[in-house]
């Protein structure tokens, strides 16, 4: 079955700016926020990391391991984490405990959220701050149809897409890194599942959304470096840990001393 995802090779950092610049130009009253997300190998597939673990997670399933977890999280941090009501969750509503995903995404445990940015040049970060064997990145640019005349519908064993909310408090990163998320559900014989992204935009059912994969080249890698460190765009502005602050000094040190 045909990828719907549209699949457009650059050759060049000013080629894809150019292209961003003309869409955020061109961002129609009736859309969403243009969202983008970098990966480092443009093999890899659009999945979330609990996607990565097991296909076809329950709602409620993932729901009890949010509870199981949350109160040893909260002694740890100090915060206070609210699980809404199960019960209240419809395939195009936001998903019980979603803040609280959003937190465990930038700690790394595995999530059914899918992070994206709403600022191109970090999604350039993440698709080069690390080298990886591969003649392409790519960089997904996602907008959602908005609009009161045509909305989605909802039926079942169809997957769907569903933007959420991202003003709440959340790590540190949530705010740095400028993050927005999707997830994608189905419904099935009155159980909720989270499922693929990709399997919702093969079967277009996604009404006018919009999903472009772009592949730049990665022996762009150390100039676009360049150019996101003098936009003050680096591993330490980004994490604002120790660790990314000697992956930053790594980088400047090592990959970017070497282009002089």
């Amino acid at each position: 079955m045909k990828n719907n995802i549209k699949e457009i090779t650059l050759n060049s950092y000013e080629e894809f700016e150019k292209i961003v610049l003309s869409l955020i130009e061109n961002k129609q009253a009736n859309s969403s926020k243009i969202l983008f997300r970098g990966q480092a190998d443009f093999r890899w597939k659009l999945q979330p990391t609990l996607e990565r673990i097991k296909d076809n997670f329950s709602v409620n399933e993932y729901y009890e391991i949010l509870k199981s977890i949350k109160s040893e999280l909260e002694s740890f941090t100090n915060m206070i984490w609210i699980l809404e009501d199960k019960s209240n969750n419809g395939i195009f509503i936001p998903p019980s405990g979603y803040k609280f995903m959003s937190y465990l995404r930038h700690i790394g445990f595995p999530t059914p959220i899918l992070d994206w940015t709403r600022n191109p040049y970090v999604a350039l970060f993440f698709a080069y701050v690390d080298n990886v064997d591969s003649e392409h990145v790519s960089i997904y640019v996602y907008q959602e149809y908005q609009s009161s005349e045509n909305r989605k519908g909802g039926l079942d064993s169809f997957p769907y897409i569903v933007n959420l909310p991202n003003e709440f408090e959340s790590h540190k990163r949530h705010k740095l890194q400028e993050s927005e998320y999707t997830i994608c559900r189905i419904m099935n014989k009155d159980t909720q599942y989270y499922t693929s992204h990709e399997i919702a935009f093969r079967n277009n059912l996604q009404g006018h959304d919009m999903c472009i994969k772009y592949l730049l080249p990665t022996n762009e890698r150390k100039k676009i470096l360049q150019i996101l460190e003098n936009k003050h765009i680096n591993s330490y502005t980004l994490f604002g840990s120790e660790e990314s602050l000697a992956k930053k000094l790594m980088i400047d040190k090592f990959d970017l001393m070497r282009q002089k």
